[in-house]
Parts: structure tokens; C-alpha cells; sequence
């Protein structure tokens, strides 16, 4: 064979490899394997007006408000006291994740394209969180029961709390990455993505989650076998930490509120969550299979 012709065959042949095409892989998200054991915790700060349940119609027993330490000025005044109440839930937490993505492989390239990445971190219980409130407010009054809150109240404790959806969801359009080839023959994959996260406290009365733009990002072992594969990583210390500007407005819900009185008054607070923390650390592993 000679020089010229070898020349063309080698041509060819890179070609041929360079026009090899991705490999498809739709992915289903393992929660009995994909977890973090550790602690979860939701920090929400907020800008907004508490205000006594009473109601001269419903509840002529309930709790009254105004502002300042001075006398109500008749039986009926009810004012709403502006407040910054800053919220603080966490507690010990198995946290599981589900959700579906889909790779486009190029072991050529070494790249890897990722759509339709979605994930619930809830999928099969919510997750329960030990809650406290500082209310950072000036001095106020209240009837029934008769008290005078001090300015900047220690924070109150508001028991457990209820996250029933946190969902993160990639935005439209594709992210490509990039891949090493691991001593096993498998790839790992490093993929940055913006995504949507989605998340509500059910005491909060929220009908639709909070929504928020969030950095987020696909990391693993990607491990090719013909036409299929597996993806993720074996247990390990890590975690997530989202901390965002926000504004979004909750519907009022009750709240009981204490300052070392016997007796709780009883509120209605309306509240617009300003900026939302979200960590998840501990240990970890994922598992994904191909469908």
C-alpha cells in the first residue's frame, strides 16, 4: 500500500469517527437511591404587617393591635403593625430526589448536552422542619390578651413546619458540558445549568409554590453499556446552598405569637418573602438509569 493512499485511508477514518453521532439517553432519577442525609434548612427573609385576628363581626374575642406602647383609643381599633419578620426552619432531614433528564453523549467531542433536566425534592413525604420567626418590629400593644411587645422581640417559636413542594426545573434550551474518561471506562460529567426552583411551606397557605431563578448544576459517573447507561455517584460528603433575591407576595395566614406572655395572641400576617436560603448538606449519593 503506499504512502498516498494510506494517507487517505487514515483521512477517512477520522471522518468517519468525527461524524460519529451522540448518544441518546433518557434518565430516570432513583430516589431510593438518590438522597442526602443530613440537614435541611429554609431561611425566608421578608418585609410585611402582622395584625390582631379579631373581627367585630366573627371574632369580638380575638386579639387587637396597634402601634406604639400606648392606650387603644376605642374597643374596635385594630391596626396592622409593620414587622420584617425573618424566618428560620431546619431540622435533620433524609432528603430523597426523583425527576427525569435527558444527555446527548459525544465520547468524540468528550460532551455532553443536557435537556429537560426536572426534580422534585419531595417525591414521597414532605419534609418537616422545626420553625422559628424573628419579627424585627418596633414596640406594639395588643388586647386579648393585654401585652406589650419590646422592640426586636426575641425570635418566637412557630413549632413544625411543612414543605410539601420543591421542585427544580431546567430552563428551555440545551447545556453542554464536559466529559473525562475515568480509569473504568466510565465519563464524568460536569454540567452548569440555570433552572427554575419551586418551593411551599403548606402553614404559609400558599396556593402556588415560590418560584425563583437558581445556578445549578449536573454532576456524575456516566457509565455507557451499548444502548444504555447509568449515571451518578456513590455516597459522599456535599450538599447545595441557594441563597436568592426575591418578591413574592404570601397570602395572610395565621400566626401565634408569645414574648413570654402566658396566653398567645393570635394574628393574621401578610408577608412579601424579599430574599429565600436554601441548604441541603450532609451525605449524598445518586442514582439514574436510562429508559
Amino acid at each position: 500500500m503506499n504512502l498516498k493512499r494510506m494517507s487517505t485511508m487514515f483521512l477517512v477514518a477520522i471522518a468517519a469517527a468525527s461524524a460519529r453521532p451522540a448518544q441518546e439517553f433518557n434518565f430516570n432519577i432513583d430516589p431510593a437511591k438518590t438522597w442526602t442525609s443530613g440537614y435541611a434548612r429554609l431561611r425566608l427573609w421578608t418585609d410585611g404587617t402582622i395584625v390582631g385576628n379579631y373581627d367585630p363581626v366573627k371574632n369580638l374575642l380575638g386579639t387587637r393591635t396597634k402601634v406604639g406602647a400606648g392606650p387603644f383609643l376605642n374597643l374596635t381599633q385594630n391596626d396592622p403593625v409593620p414587622v420584617m419578620p425573618f424566618f428560620e426552619m431546619g431540622h435533620a432531614a433524609l432528603v430523597r430526589t426523583s425527576g427525569t433528564f435527558h444527555l446527548s453523549v459525544n465520547t468524540t467531542n468528550m460532551t455532553a448536552t443536557l435537556t429537560n433536566y426536572n426534580s422534585n425534592r419531595v417525591p414521597q413525604s414532605n419534609l418537616f422542619l422545626s420553625s422559628t420567626v424573628a419579627l424585627n418590629n418596633d414596640v406594639f400593644r395588643t388586647a386579648n390578651p393585654d401585652a406589650v411587645y419590646s422592640a426586636n422581640v426575641p425570635p418566637q417559636q412557630l413549632g413544625t413546619l411543612q414543605v410539601d413542594r420543591f421542585t427544580v426545573t431546567q430552563r428551555a434550551g440545551a447545556r453542554t458540558g464536559s466529559m473525562v474518561r475515568l480509569n473504568d471506562g466510565s465519563y464524568r460529567v460536569v454540567i452548569n445549568f440555570m433552572a427554575d426552583a419551586r418551593i411551599r411551606v403548606a402553614e404559609f397557605g400558599q396556593f402556588e409554590p415560590m418560584s425563583f431563578p437558581v445556578a445549578y448544576s449536573l454532576v456524575g459517573n456516566l457509565k455507557i453499556n451499548g444502548m444504555s447507561a447509568t449515571f451518578g455517584y456513590p455516597p459522599g460528603d456535599g450538599g447545595e446552598s441557594v441563597l436568592r433575591d426575591v418578591d413574592v407576595t404570601l397570602p395572610a395566614f395565621p400566626i401565634q405569637l408569645g414574648a413570654g406572655i402566658t396566653v398567645k395572641g393570635s394574628y393574621l400576617m401578610n408577608t412579601t418573602v424579599k430574599t429565600v436560603g436554601i441548604q441541603i448538606i450532609g451525605t449524598r449519593q445518586m442514582a439514574a438509569v436510562s429508559i
